[in-house]
C-alpha cells in the first residue's frame, strides 16, 4: 500500500510544468511558488544514492533559485533516507499516513449514523455553498485574514477536474467539509476536512470522512490515503477504519531553514 500511494504522489508531481531528472530523484518544481511545498523531490522506489546523485540534486533545486526539499514514504526508499541525511539534509517532519481499502471501511456512506440531530451531508449545489466552505476552511485552518477569491477557485478547479466535495449543513448553515482528491491509477487523498470551531467535537469531521470515503470506493478507487496531524485526528480516522500504512519524511538541505508546521485537520 505504501509503494501505491508513492507512485500516486509521484505521478502527481509529473504533472507539473517543470520537471526534471537527479540521479534516482524526481523533481518536481513550480515557476510561481517559492516554498517548499511546490518544490521538492522524491527518490525512486528502493534508491541508494551516491554523493555524486546528490551533488546533482542540490544543482537542480540552485540552478533555478529554489531549495532542496525532499518528501517520501521513508519505507520506499530507507537508503535514501541515510545517505542524504549523511550528505547533511535535516529531517524537517515526519509524519504518519494512513490509508483505507473498502472492506476495512467501518461506517459505511450509506449507514453512518448521524453525529447531532438535523445535520444534512451533501455536495455543493453551487458556487455560494464552495465560498461558504472555504470561508469555513480558512478559519480551521489558522490561516490570517479573510478567504480570497483564489480559495474559491481552488476548490472549484479541484471539483472541475474530478474531486468529490462534500459538505455539511446544520440549520441552514454550513458547519464543515471536506474533499477527496481525483483518482489516480484508482488511488485518491482525502484531503482538506474541515469544521467550524464553533460545531466541533460533535461528530461532523467523522462523518464528512466517511461519507467522502464511501463515495471514493464506490466511484471505483480501491484506496483512500491521507496524512492526519496528530493523535487525535488519528484516532478519528481509526475509528472509520483507515490505518497506518508508511511514515512520510520531509527533508531540507542544509542551509534551508526549517517551514512553518503544517495546518491540522481541524474535524
Amino acid at each position: 500500500m505504501a509503494f501505491d500511494v508513492q507512485r500516486h504522489d509521484r505521478a502527481l508531481a509529473l504533472r507539473a510544468r517543470s520537471t526534471a531528472r537527479a540521479g534516482p530523484f524526481l523533481c518536481r518544481f513550480s515557476r510561481r511558488l517559492p516554498d517548499a511545498f511546490a518544490n521538492f523531490a522524491i527518490p525512486d522506489d528502493g534508491a541508494e544514492p551516491t554523493a555524486a546523485d546528490i551533488r546533482a540534486l542540490l544543482r537542480a533545486f540552485e540552478q533555478r533559485g529554489r531549495t532542496a526539499r525532499l518528501e517520501f514514504l521513508a519505507g520506499c526508499a530507507p537508503k535514501a533516507e541515510r545517505a542524504l541525511v549523511d550528505a547533511g539534509f535535516t529531517v524537517e517532519r515526519r509524519g504518519v499516513v494512513m490509508a483505507c481499502t473498502a472492506p476495512w471501511l467501518t461506517a459505511p456512506w450509506l449507514t453512518a449514523p448521524q453525529p447531532l440531530p438535523g445535520l444534512v451531508l451533501a455536495e455543493p449545489s453551487c458556487d455560494a455553498d464552495l465560498e461558504e466552505f472555504a470561508r469555513v476552511q480558512h478559519y480551521a485552518f489558522g490561516q490570517p485574514g479573510e478567504a480570497g477569491p483564489e480559495a474559491v477557485e481552488r476548490l472549484v478547479q479541484v471539483r472541475t477536474r474530478g474531486a468529490l466535495v462534500m459538505l455539511a449543513r446544520h440549520q441552514g448553515r454550513i458547519v464543515g467539509g471536506g474533499v477527496c482528491m481525483p483518482p489516480v491509477n484508482s488511488v485518491g487523498e482525502l484531503d482538506g476536512v474541515a469544521v467550524a470551531e464553533d460545531a466541533r467535537r460533535r461528530g461532523i469531521g467523522t462523518a464528512i470522512s466517511a461519507r467522502l470515503t464511501g463515495l471514493a470506493f464506490r466511484d471505483g478507487y480501491h484506496l483512500v490515503w491521507l496524512e492526519p496531524v496528530g493523535p487525535e485526528a488519528r484516532q478519528v480516522y481509526r475509528g472509520i477504519g483507515y490505518r497506518p500504512i508508511a511514515e512520510r519524511l520531509r527533508l531540507g538541505a542544509p542551509s534551508a531553514s526549517a517551514p512553518s508546521s503544517d495546518a491540522e485537520v481541524s474535524i
